[in-house]
């Protein structure tokens, strides 16, 4: 740990690095992802193995899973013992055939605090986050979840604004970082997505284009780029998947409804938000060197601005047209919000009901 309480990753990783490569700048271009949430390690361990040249941080707040992670990267299963991944390149040279996984951190950590204290801003090529509990399994006001417009009014979840803000100043500038975020929920995908909107009013991040991931297909667009993807997760957002059938993904839950075992929310389909940091590039980057404009002073300037067409008796062209339309939207939302709260309702009520005869089941 540095002076400013940062993680020195590259003395954490340098045996692998010093493994790779001769050279002194070894230990410093290794890039390093981390997944939040990481869970029991099955996803980290595997992409850990099928990327070996990168660096991986796994952060789980359970010291159990924590505990189950570790083992699985010091005793883990060699999917293929003679092949790479199905990427392409000199990166993925094929991994030992039983060797513990030396290119993985075990975090233990909520991790919020430790993306704010312990990672270096702007150090992260790639934070990950799979399969995330939605915050309507321990909020009992699924509406005020949905509808939730600023940080005090999030229920209590891992991906709030909070720690998204926190990931975004984590990750590499220049269009290098990534935040990707898979679930299998579309109500809380797109919860995530609103969420993501506010974030980017910084000029930080931005939406990952169609084209960079054209294996997946764009369900939904919020604000003003934050694309919803549906589709499997693979190389285009940095998922390493080892030869052979493994359609969907290789996490936990993955392996869990591969085998029948489990039946919580979408068991075919994933949903994944996917954005990046901006690069100097880009058009229309908002002007970030005096503190960016907040909501509520945007908020402020428009009561202002409405105030004085009030006054002064203008009135914007076609305004009641407009305001008509802007009803019929809020109209339109409104019934998709009561549209999400009844299935929702319909998919808790179906888990409790099997959950109920899997205990009857047992005894």
């Amino acid at each position: 740990i540095d002076n400013n309480g940062f993680i020195k990753f590259r003395n954490v990783f340098s045996s692998l690095n010093e493994d790779n490569s001769s050279s002194a700048s070894a230990t410093t271009s290794a890039p390093v992802h981390i997944e939040i949430g990481a869970g029991s390690g099955d996803w980290i361990a595997l992409q850990a193995q099928l990327n070996p040249s990168e660096n991986y941080v796994a952060v789980e707040l359970r010291s159990d899973r924590v505990a189950q992670t570790f083992s699985k990267c010091l005793l883990h299963h060699d999917f293929n013992k003679s092949t790479a991944a199905t990427k392409t390149s000199s990166s993925t040279a094929s991994t030992k055939a039983h060797g513990p996984l030396e290119n993985v951190c075990c975090v233990g950590s909520e991790c919020g605090s430790f993306l704010r204290q312990r990672i270096k801003p702007g150090s992260i090529q790639t934070i990950f986050v799979n399969h995330p509990e939605p915050p309507t399994q321990t909020y009992d006001n699924a509406s005020t979840a949905l509808s939730a417009n600023t940080a005090d009014e999030e229920p209590a979840h891992m991906l709030n604004s909070q720690t998204l803000l926190a990931a975004a100043k984590c990750l590499r500038q220049d269009g290098k970082g990534r935040l990707i975020i898979v679930t299998d929920n579309l109500i809380y995908a797109r919860l995530v997505s609103r969420t993501m909107v506010r974030i980017m009013e910084d000029g930080r991040l931005k939406g990952i284009s169609t084209r960079e991931v054209g294996d997946l297909r764009k369900l939904e667009t919020f604000g003003s780029g934050v694309h919803l993807f549906e589709g499997k997760p693979s190389i285009s957002i940095g998922h390493y998947t080892p030869n052979g059938n493994f359609s969907g993904g290789t996490s936990y839950f993955d392996r869990l409804w591969r085998t029948g075992a489990g039946k919580h929310a979408d068991m075919k389909k994933r949903f994944i938000i996917a954005v990046c940091t901006r690069n100097s590039a880009d058009d229309n980057i908002p002007d970030t060197t005096n503190d960016s404009i907040t909501r509520k002073e945007k908020f402020r300037r428009n009561n202002e601005h409405n105030k004085m067409s009030q006054k002064s008796g203008a009135q914007p062209k076609n305004a009641a047209g407009k305001n008509k339309n802007a009803s019929k939207k809020r109209s339109a939302e409104k019934q998709r919000l009561r549209n999400e709260r009844r299935l929702l309702k319909k998919q808790q009520q179906q888990q409790q009901q099997q959950t109920t005869m899997a205990h009857n089941g047992s005894e």
